[in-house]
């Protein structure tokens, strides 16, 4: 509930703030579980390694990076997240993960900028999870500059 809170007043904050960003310097964190378990290509080094089958949201999430000129990486979990995050160069992060993720992102990158979206949990957590495509194109167009 607590989590819930914090990615929803963040989520507040960061639309009434409108900050926005040159394309390469916004990164979007996607967690493992949104890559098909039964995948045998290894996205987490390289997203780009995809091969844009369909199967799973990695080949939107590499359309809508090439498209917007973004950074995208897979994160395998919380702390590799936030070191993505810390990165001097990047100005603001569209991350995508369970509210429970995102909230722990959110105040371990304070004070950088964070747009949260949370994943769906077809196959419950941290298996073959995906994201509403609509809501992260709207986060993207909110967080880069045009």
């Amino acid at each position: 509930m607590f989590s819930r809170i914090i990615v929803a007043v963040n989520n507040f904050v960061m639309r009434f703030r409108k900050h926005r960003f040159p394309a390469g310097s916004v990164l979007l964190i996607a967690p493992r579980c949104i890559h098909r378990s039964d995948c045998k290509l290894n996205v987490e080094e390289d997203i780009n390694d995809c091969v844009l089958c369909g199967r799973c949201n990695v080949k939107e999430l590499v359309e809508l990076s090439r498209k917007s000129g973004l950074r995208c990486v897979i994160s395998r979990g919380g702390r590799e997240a936030a070191a993505f995050a810390k990165d001097p160069s990047i100005k603001g992060i569209i991350a995508v993960a369970c509210v429970k993720e995102l909230a722990m992102g959110i105040l371990a990158v304070f004070p950088k900028p964070v747009i949260a979206v949370s994943n769906c949990l077809p196959n419950g957590a941290c298996k073959d999870t995906c994201v509403n495509m609509d809501e992260l194109r709207r986060a993207v167009s909110e967080m880069i500059s045009g």
